[in-house]
């Protein structure tokens, strides 16, 4: 049976808790209020910060200096006169995520009791990780292998899917979930009229209104976007593995004839899904992983041929479409052995301990 998330309780200890959970190393935020002052004032701000969030709960109103966040673009690649080139950091109000904080925890608690979200999903969650994704995904690729069986594994990748989730239907979702009352009345005014402004050194462009997409930066947007794809597990009847917005959909292929038109089903299925609900697929970037290769058949996507690659980047491993990883141990090799080299020219004439700190600290995290 599902339950019902209408309103929350909140307390002075419930605050206190939650201004706990700050991140103390961001310093600028659109109030001008460093987090970590917030955190050291905490006994203070408590139980005025508990009236002030009960009745923006109660009322469903969230302020408008709590909707306004500073982007800051960090280069990732050059050539930097790209916008394309660059990933925006938005850093929204310290005030507000405490109260984030607050809502995530009863909101999980309600999606835990209801058992609403799929174990498919790897993303944000506690307990679940890139890893615990790759895991699951090899035990079965390797089950498939064991009994002699090819597997198909499709990557799929979504354009700008955080920024594109449509609010309405998002909050169809979240009422389907059984959130509602004021905690779905905040959360719609939570979505919308959202603003933000671009920092460049010491300059401040004007505002521009976020018209679309959960919000950057912010302590509920990555648990929103969950519940956004939560369904397309189970629009699929081929296994279908989530890390936030990385989607792979595999298969064994034991009947080729019947797996394939499955296939074929699943990626007219996944079309249809992401029309539905307004994610747009970059079929130009999707491919298919043949493991233990034995036979193939093409697959579409949205009018696309989907090429089969004998390599693909996985969440940050390197898988072999004959599931051994010597490529993907001499990328990590190739990559600790560049930033060795940097320690060794930047670090001269240090001590050996010097040397070590700053292996631990920049290669082995490489490994």
């Amino acid at each position: 049976m599902q339950h019902h998330l209408g309103a929350i309780s909140i307390d002075s200890d419930i605050v206190r808790e939650a201004i706990s959970e700050l991140n103390d190393k961001v310093s600028l935020t659109p109030e001008g209020i460093p987090s970590r002052f917030i955190k050291k004032t905490a006994t203070g701000l408590c139980y005025p910060l508990c009236i002030l969030f009960k009745h923006s709960i109660a009322l469903g109103i969230v302020p408008n200096a709590w909707k306004t966040a500073i982007v800051i673009p960090l280069p990732k690649k050059p050539p930097l006169n790209r916008v394309s080139n660059y990933r925006p950091i938005s850093l929204t109000s310290s005030f507000c995520k405490v109260l984030e904080i607050v809502l995530r925890k009863s909101i999980l608690s309600h999606l835990s009791l209801s058992n609403i979200i799929s174990d498919n999903q790897h993303g944000f969650l506690k307990g679940k990780s890139t890893l615990t994704q790759l895991l699951t995904s090899c035990c079965d690729w390797y089950a498939g292998l064991n009994n002699g069986f090819q597997t198909d594994v499709v990557y799929i990748d979504f354009a700008k899917a955080f920024d594109s989730v449509t609010h309405p239907k998002l909050l169809l979702k979240l009422k389907a979930y059984g959130i509602g009352g004021s905690v779905l009345t905040w959360l719609k005014n939570f979505l919308c009229g959202r603003s933000f402004r671009v920092k460049v050194g010491n300059a401040l462009s004007s505002s521009h209104f976020v018209l679309s997409g959960v919000p950057q930066g912010s302590i509920l947007g990555p648990l929103l976007f969950l519940l956004y794809v939560n369904d397309l597990p189970k629009s699929l009847l081929s296994c279908c593995k989530l890390y936030a917005d990385d989607v792979k959909i595999y298969r064994p292929i034991t009947d080729p004839q019947f797996d394939y038109n499955v296939l074929r089903q699943d990626m007219i299925s996944l079309e249809q899904w992401s029309q539905l609900w307004q994610l747009d697929i970059s079929p130009e970037k999707c491919f298919v992983l043949h493991l233990n290769f034995s036979t193939e058949c093409p697959l579409h996507l949205c009018g696309f041929d989907l090429p089969a690659k004998e390599v693909m980047k996985d969440l940050g491993v390197y898988v072999s479409s004959d599931l051994n990883w010597h490529n993907h141990c001499v990328e990590v090799s190739r990559r600790a052995a560049q930033v060795a080299n940097y320690i060794l020219r930047a670090v001269q004439y240090s001590s050996v301990e010097s040397y070590r700190k700053a292996f631990v600290a920049y290669c082995r995290p490489i490994f």
